[in-house]
């Protein structure tokens, strides 16, 4: 990398990082990481200012049929499968954080947003219903009328995502083919930031390949990562930017930031 990006840390996992939530009241980074030999998925807690664990491989009592849906200050929300032959049948986990244990767990109700303290969802039994519960306790309240969705990734800037056939796809792929004399397909994601333009796109080489590129407000190649290569398909979110840091994931399993200067 050049002088613009400083290595900042490297973290392995020995699984897929398949998701992750920034919890910016506590500096931490959640990690969903999917082992699918062992059919397990463990959680892990990373202090991205401290680059230190705060905990880490988590195993809840459901090991595979679970994922991280949202986050709020210290806890954490977990989609269950109660079904695996019918994916719409879900239960919601709320999770401590800092205390490391379960709050509650709901069965038959299916996570729309939060909304301040409060997780607003449906209830699919004994019949449908719309449903607000207390993020703490798990108990039904009255319903807001004030609805405003919360994001329990706030503090990160995401790329702008554009598939092949989006007016903007065509503007990126023609800088890339002048800059790297390369013909992205698919899909690109961009951010500009501090005067400097992330770019994550896919190319074929003997299959599917991701790179993420950096120039600077010259047009000048900062910096290239493999990100992926004999792809399946396109990802979502291929990298973002947090505390000053970019941050992505290479190779499926390793997580890895650079310091923005």
């Amino acid at each position: 990398m050049a002088d613009r990006l400083q290595f900042n840390f490297s973290q392995t996992f020995p699984g897929a990082i398949w998701s992750t939530l920034v919890v910016p009241q506590q500096n931490l980074l959640i990690l969903e990481v999917r082992d699918e030999d062992k059919r397990e998925v463990r959680f892990s807690a990373f202090d991205y200012l401290q680059n230190s664990f705060r905990w880490k491989d988590l195993l809840l009592e459901e090991p595979w049929w679970i994922g991280l849906t949202a986050v709020s200050e210290n806890i954490l929300l977990l989609h269950l499968y109660q079904n695996t032959e019918n994916p719409d049948e879900k239960s919601l986990m709320a999770f401590d954080i800092l205390k490391q244990k379960v709050l509650w767990h709901l069965k038959d109700f299916a996570f729309s947003y939060l909304e301040g303290n409060a997780v607003v969802g449906m209830q699919s039994k004994p019949e449908i219903l719309a449903r607000t519960l207390d993020l703490r306790t798990g108990e039904v309240i009255p319903d807001s009328h004030n609805k405003n969705p919360l994001s329990g990734n706030i503090s990160a800037i995401k790329p702008f995502q554009y598939v092949e056939g989006h007016a903007y796809f065509d503007t990126v792929k023609s800088f890339l083919a002048i800059k790297l004399n390369i013909e992205p397909v698919s899909s690109v994601e961009y951010v500009e930031y501090n005067s400097l333009i992330f770019i994550s796109y896919y190319v074929k080489e003997e299959g599917l390949v991701n790179y993420l590129v950096v120039f600077d407000e010259t047009g000048t190649l900062v910096a290239k990562e493999k990100l992926g290569d004999q792809l399946k398909g396109i990802g979502f979110e291929t990298f973002f930017i947090l505390a000053g840091c970019l941050i992505f994931v290479r190779n499926r399993g390793e997580l890895v930031s650079y310091r923005i200067v």
